[in-house]
């Protein structure tokens, strides 16, 4: 049944890479490999692919509204596909180097899509002549991708932050006439996101001035570092003046003989005054442009990301701790202000006029007018879409996805030394009797296998959904003794673990390691039946128990706990302190003993923890069994290899 094609409802928290139409009439996404249209208001969602066979990635919408933009991997690799605004009279553009690529941009002129991809090159490919050119190539690798490229308002430069070899980011612009490349920012700060006003006079940025643990982004030593962004503007033209250039309200003076002598208001020589918008053009001088950043008034915080907006008008996303998504703020450039304008946002894109926005908010997808505050009763886009899965098709684009994965993001080209193309034709026969998406990740694992290499895993897909019944725990060891279950041990969490809940061991919970549990939740307990069928669905729910110091159901005391979900934080934390309490024994106190689980986040953590607690002692005994991988540990190393004075 599992391999059988069949339809199914896709909910908006399954949609990804969003895009919107020009003026806002249609939002475009992707799901499992298909690119979907959805109407703000009239008409029905459209699937523009139909392909359950084939990947369809990362869609955009052209400026002008009559084509639409993704990558396919039909013909094995990926291409880019152009087609109009229904999905049909498609042309494909085979692109350089052969890869995964990701974030296009197209030109406002319509002529040009860029675009990066795996190996962190910037492209552009002309439309007209379907060649593609490098713009940019990164100077090192990093797992967020913020080498992104934004076309300016004429098309004639593509704006994109890049890794200086500081590690540091700059902004550059590229010329795709001259080819000239300007460097824009100094690298004196970590600048990211740039984002084009829209008179082309201004280049706004965000950029930190305390990035430097971050630059290290595999080391330990970047992890607690309170990382902010300031928001910042390019005076593109020396003839320019800055956006917060200093203004006076003053009366204007007529100047003598420029009466309209009987003239028309609106009207010049007698005829209609022409209204019509004169083209954008950038006006870009390399000369002196790092003493013609300007900072905007804005308190520094940790901004993630830029988006453009409605005129004289730019959005900030900010990351605040521990609170769901992303806060969006609404700059205003000519007031300098910036007014709460989302919360909990998760992605935000706008239209090519700037005045439509579509936002994710906490699932549900928005697409609100830029000008106005988002109103999630107004505003909210409906998603009814049904996709047609075939799990035979998707079974054999997986297969060839995970080989490409392998091929294409490894850290060495040479596949470990196996012949990666013999070893596709090895297992491929594999994936026809393939019936089930375990077979599948079966398959891909030993695929991947071949290569050799740690930190590669294969996992997810469309598994059969098992009820669960959250069995409750009690924090203890039990055995069966004289008939009954006795208690063993109670752990009791160590005091300091707000993250840990001891069942037993609660202030006025009068048990002790000897007594017997007699009863759950008044049903008599004995050797006879398993405790845990007793515990069923009371995973952190209120019931009561009976307790006896004797094994006998006479008598006892009844009290109510809440047992837990999962006791390996219990048993884990009381491992480390036997272990603790046992090097201090045997070390007469002179001794530290610190456990580290692994070299990320609860590493971290537990190393602080314990090391500076334990500071006064003569020695320390760093334990990591069963390491379970992270960061390069250069803040551990550096703590421990101080000198004392």
């Amino acid at each position: 049944n599992f391999a059988r094609p069949r339809w199914e409802a896709v909910t908006p928290g399954q949609l990804s890479n969003p895009q919107v139409s020009p003026t806002g009439k249609r939002a475009i996404f992707e799901y499992r490999g298909e690119i979907f249209t959805v109407p703000k208001e009239n008409g029905t969602w459209r699937n523009l692919t139909n392909s359950s066979g084939v990947a369809d990635r990362s869609p955009i919408w052209s400026p002008k509204g009559d084509k639409i933009a993704w990558f396919s991997d039909m013909g094995g690799e990926y291409q880019l596909v152009v087609s109009n605004q229904e999905g049909s009279d498609q042309k494909r553009f085979a692109l350089p180097d052969a890869t995964f690529y990701f974030q296009p941009d197209w030109s406002p002129d319509g002529n040009y899509i860029s675009y990066s991809d795996t190996d962190y090159n910037i492209w552009a490919l002309n439309l007209t002549t379907g060649i593609s050119e490098k713009v940019a190539t990164d100077n090192y690798a990093h797992p967020n991708r913020t080498m992104n490229p934004v076309w300016s308002p004429d098309s004639k430069w593509i704006a994109y932050p890049k890794q200086l070899k500081s590690h540091f980011k700059a902004i550059f612009a590229y010329n795709i006439a001259t080819k000239e490349t300007v460097q824009l920012t100094d690298g004196m700060a970590d600048a990211i996101s740039p984002v084009w006003d829209e008179n082309g006079k201004y280049l706004y940025f965000l950029a930190s001035t305390n990035y430097g643990l971050q630059s290290g982004w595999l080391d330990m030593s970047s992890y607690d570092t309170d990382l902010t962004r300031s928001l910042y503007a390019i005076v593109l033209s020396k003839n320019e003046t800055a956006p917060n250039h200093p203004k006076t309200d003053e009366e204007e003076i007529e100047k003598a003989g420029a009466s309209d002598n009987g003239k028309k208001k609106g009207k010049k020589d007698g005829k209609e005054k022409d209204e019509t918008p004169k083209p954008v053009v950038v006006k870009l001088d390399a000369e002196g442009i790092f003493k013609r950043i300007v900072a905007l008034k804005l308190e520094d915080r940790n901004y993630v990301s830029l988006t453009k907006g409605p005129k004289n008008t730019i959005f900030v996303a900010q990351m605040v701790p521990n609170e769901e998504g992303l806060k969006v703020h609404k700059y205003d450039i000519e007031k300098m202000k910036a007014e709460e304008y989302a919360t909990e946002i998760s992605e935000m894109v706008v239209s090519s006029d700037r005045k439509k926005i579509l936002l994710n908010q906490k699932g549900a997808w928005m697409l609100s007018a830029s000008e106005d505050k988002m109103d999630a009763s107004k505003d909210n886009l409906a998603i009814a879409i049904k996709i047609r899965i075939d799990p035979t098709e998707e079974y054999e684009q997986i297969f060839k996805e995970g080989w490409r994965f392998m091929r294409d993001f490894l850290y060495v080209d040479n596949a470990h030394g196996a012949p990666w193309d013999t070893i596709y034709e090895w297992y491929s026969p594999w994936i026809k009797h393939v019936r089930h998406r375990t077979d599948l990740n079966y398959v891909v694992d030993i695929l991947s296998g071949e290569i050799s290499i740690g930190h590669s895993f294969v996992y997810g897909g469309d598994l059969p959904k098992v009820d669960e019944v959250p069995i409750g725990l009690l924090g203890a060891d039990l055995t069966i003794e004289n008939g009954f279950y006795r208690i063993d041990k109670i752990y009791n969490g160590e005091n300091w673990n707000p993250d840990l809940y001891a069942p037993l061991a609660q202030p006025g919970i009068n048990v002790s390691e000897g007594d017997y549990i007699v009863a759950i939740n008044g049903k008599e307990l004995r050797s006879g039946t398993n405790p845990y069928q007793l515990l069923e669905h009371t995973a952190d729910r209120e019931i009561k128990i009976r307790v006896s110091k004797t094994p006998s159901t006479e008598g006892g005391k009844e009290m109510l706990i809440k047992p837990v979900q999962s006791e390996q934080g219990l048993r884990t934390y009381d491992w480390m302190e036997s272990n603790r309490r046992k090097v201090d024994e045997l070390s007469g106190g002179k001794l530290a003993y610190v456990y580290v689980p692994n070299t990320a986040g609860g590493g971290f953590t537990s190393f602080n923890r314990y090391y500076f607690s334990q500071q006064d002692k003569k020695g320390v005994i760093i334990d990591e069994r069963n390491n379970g991988g992270g960061s390069a540990a250069d803040y551990m190393i550096d703590v421990m290899s101080r000198e004392l004075f």
